[in-house]
């Protein structure tokens, strides 16, 4: 009897011991498990935020409007040369020193001589417009500058019953620029005004001794109209874009695409090796005829080429943070998610190997210090 009562006094702790040795081993599984769930949450949460990215835009688009940035050249555009060029929302232009002959006009209805031929010559021969809506066409010049305050907002449309014909709009309260010609110019006038004599759809021939270079200037904004022969690159250099970047246009109460051709976008940093060719390939994003883009929070973003061909061909290169592309109603964010940009550049999986050498190397441990027991 009092044998039986000490085996049953010895067991206790024994079992107290056996507890006790299960709440250890519970306790590091936890400790063990805790490292991977840590994972899958940190993984959850990298698959939830998006990250800005470098990317190249390739599009084909009637209109676009952006603001400029700093740094810019002094030029807006490069020299270029044009079939026609027409100025809009002018402030004057100031032709040099030379001759201007004025043709004579006669009424359409009778041919009555309304006025004369006539000549102004001076140093300085000045066109300014009589009205907001002037204009004056010049023929076969080259637009040698056009100078811009940076976050000046710009627009370039494409005139479509115009293949090769370009407008360039400024909001801009000071614009100037230069467009340089041979000895001889033809140009068009109208509602403008010439040595206190006003004219309207006047056709002007100016003469000079050399070449020369004409400056025009715009207190309101300006418009140009650009005919360019057919294939010109119109910007030949970067341009710093700073933000405001829209391929839209309204028509009456709806927004509309200006997207009139495929595109792409390219990530530069999104780089996969192709299995069966072994070459690395971008992710791209594919723009569709009346798709929406929608581009924000712009870093060094440039336009690198813009080209006139049935439509504006823009090329575009920099770091941006919201890109969104889509039909109406469909529109969805593009840009790649941290654990999309991991998985790519294989970091994550470096991550989870060393948690796993980790977890095998605290187990091998615990075995050899008898916490856990050997595997038979």
């Amino acid at each position: 009897m009092y044998k039986i009562e000490s085996g049953k006094e010895q067991q206790v702790p024994v079992r107290k011991k056996l507890d006790q040795k299960r709440r250890e081993l519970r306790n590091l599984r936890l400790l063990l498990v805790l490292p991977f769930a840590a994972t899958a949450i940190l993984l959850a949460l990298l698959a939830l935020v998006n990250k800005d990215s470098e990317v190249e835009i390739s599009l084909k688009v009637s209109q676009i409007s952006f603001v400029l940035g700093e740094p810019k050249p002094a030029s807006l555009i490069d020299p270029i040369k044009t079939d026609s060029l027409n100025l809009q929302r002018y402030e004057q232009l100031d032709l040099g020193a030379g001759v201007l002959e004025i043709k004579a006009k006669t009424n359409p209805n009778n041919n009555a001589l309304l006025f004369p031929p006539r000549q102004v010559e001076g140093d300085r021969i000045l066109i300014k417009p009589s009205v907001n809506h002037a204009s004056v066409w010049m023929k076969g010049v080259t637009l040698d500058h056009l100078d811009t305050k940076p976050r000046s907002f710009v627009t370039l449309k494409w005139i479509e019953d115009k293949p090769n014909c370009l407008r360039v709009s400024m909001d801009d309260e000071e614009v100037s620029g230069g467009i340089r010609f041979s000895k001889s110019l033809y140009l068009s006038c109208d509602y403008c005004e010439i040595d206190s004599l006003s004219f309207e759809g006047q056709f002007l021939l100016f003469k000079s001794e050399r070449e020369q270079l004409a400056y025009f200037s715009a207190r309101s904004g300006l418009a140009i109209d650009l005919v360019l022969p057919s294939g010109t690159k119109l910007i030949e250099r970067d341009i710093y874009i700073e933000k405001d970047m829209k391929f839209n246009k309204q028509e009456g109460n709806r927004m509309m695409s200006t997207i009139i051709d495929t595109g792409k976008i390219r990530f530069e940093e999104m780089k996969k090796v192709s299995k069966d060719s072994f070459e690395e390939k971008k992710k791209e994003v594919k723009v569709q005829v009346g798709d929406f883009v929608t581009l924000d929070d712009l870093k060094g973003f440039i336009i690198k080429e813009l080209k006139i061909d049935n439509g504006i061909n823009i090329t575009l290169h920099g770091r941006i943070g919201k890109l969104e592309t889509g039909p109406a109603g469909s529109v969805k964010n593009r840009l790649p998610s941290l654990l999309e940009w991991l998985s790519v550049n294989q970091t994550w999986m470096l991550y989870i190997n060393a948690l796993i050498l980790i977890g095998t190397t605290i187990l091998a441990v615990l075995e050899r210090l008898k916490f856990v027991p050997e595997k038979k």
